[in-house]
């Protein structure tokens, strides 16, 4: 299974608070940790997380963030745009 981000959704980081996604039609922030960063900024569309050599705890996340419609499915490539291709 392929995930992107949404297309409102992006990741971003501050000094001392430096991992976050911003939801750009409301401004509301969501503050994660590393691990869970380390997992958003795999879903652009080029990873299979169905493989077996991605980590449990980072398949853990995929869930997680796709439950709070943070990522979405995708087709493979598809990319962070829904108009572009990798």
């Amino acid at each position: 299974m392929y995930y992107r981000l949404k297309d409102n959704i992006i990741l971003r980081g501050w000094d001392k608070l430096p991992y976050a996604l911003v939801n750009t039609e409301t401004g509301n922030v969501k503050f994660v940790d590393s691990e869970a960063m380390t997992a958003l900024e795999m879903c652009d569309g080029s990873i299979d997380f169905a493989m077996p050599f991605i980590p449990d705890n980072i398949n853990k996340h995929i869930t997680a963030a796709e439950q709070s419609v943070f990522i979405e499915p995708c087709r493979p490539g598809q990319g962070l745009n829904e108009n572009s291709e990798i």
